[in-house]
């Protein structure tokens, strides 16, 4: 059977860059389909969707009810709840693939069917000065084993990969139950966070992008502040309560980050993380 992707690019207020995305991605011959899912623009990019969807016979359009906005996740799931192919991936709409994007992704899955996902890495143009930035890459900088994946995305030094460089297969994104609709910024790191500890995530192009980011104003990557952080730990200690095969060193990790957005003070800490484990007597089987 042909390793075949589907891509879901959610389009919101993109006209300007859209039609560099969608070229991109069907162009490459592991690239089933292409699904655009409209959400609620006010510019022309709805009227782009349609022509590109005319035009290449990958391209699909999907448009929420009402043609109302409803964020990127709710957009990136109903496009995975309607792909057509064994495995997804995602594609911003201001970014674009390499060509090699899915050369060694295609290689790991065919030699491994335990493999949930596959991630690699992702450079940056920066669109003010019209360069690529050939030093800077967003990846995990060396080869981890899929169990130890979760430790290396909390360990703060800042390995990790995007959205634009993941593919995974169909199934487990959807029994994962895919990206929280509820978090406004943070439901990739959320997503990645949960994906390493349910699965297992092998390396892929790591060393070199197969994806490049456009840097420009709007880019909502630059907008994450404390406030993001606060709620993304406090889903990620939420989930993993309930979660029983999370490691108990990662769980402490994300519990004292949890406490630790709630309050400055080492004894205001202290004093938040006594009641969370008052309150949540799962806490202690988790940590100790």
């Amino acid at each position: 059977m042909d390793f075949k992707v589907s891509i879901i690019i959610p389009v919101f207020n993109v006209e300007l860059f859209l039609e560099e995305a969608v070229t991109s991605a069907i162009n490459i011959k592991e690239v089933g389909e292409v699904l655009l899912v409209e959400d609620g623009s006010s510019d022309n990019s709805l009227a782009l969707c349609e022509k590109l969807a005319k035009e290449f016979p990958k391209v699909r359009l999907i448009v929420h009810e009402n043609n109302v906005n409803r964020g990127v996740s709710i957009s990136r799931n109903l496009g995975v709840a309607n792909a057509t192919f064994d495995y997804v991936a995602f594609l911003d709409a201001d970014d674009w693939y390499l060509p090699q994007r899915f050369e060694i992704e295609k290689q790991v899955f065919e030699s491994n069917p335990d493999v949930d996902g596959v991630y690699g890495g992702t450079g940056f143009f920066f669109e003010n000065t019209g360069t690529l930035d050939p030093l800077q890459l967003t990846t995990v900088n060396k080869i981890t084993a899929p169990e130890d994946l979760i430790f290396t995305l909390l360990d703060g030094k800042g390995d990790r990969f995007t959205t634009d460089a993941i593919t995974f297969k169909r199934s487990f994104f959807i029994g994962l139950g895919g990206f929280d609709q509820m978090l406004k910024l943070a439901e990739d790191t959320d997503l990645w966070m949960r994906a390493s500890v349910k699965g297992k995530l092998f390396p892929g192009q790591i060393d070199s992008p197969i994806a490049i980011r456009r840097v420009h104003d709007n880019n909502s990557f630059k907008k994450i502040n404390q406030e993001t952080t606060k709620a993304l730990y406090e889903k990620l200690f939420r989930y993993f309560l309930l979660e029983g095969d999370i490691p108990k060193k990662a769980f402490a990790i994300i519990f004292k980050r949890y406490i630790g957005t709630r309050t400055n003070s080492i004894s205001g800490r202290y004093f938040n993380a006594i009641i969370e484990i008052m309150k949540n007597p799962k806490c202690i089987r988790k940590l100790i």
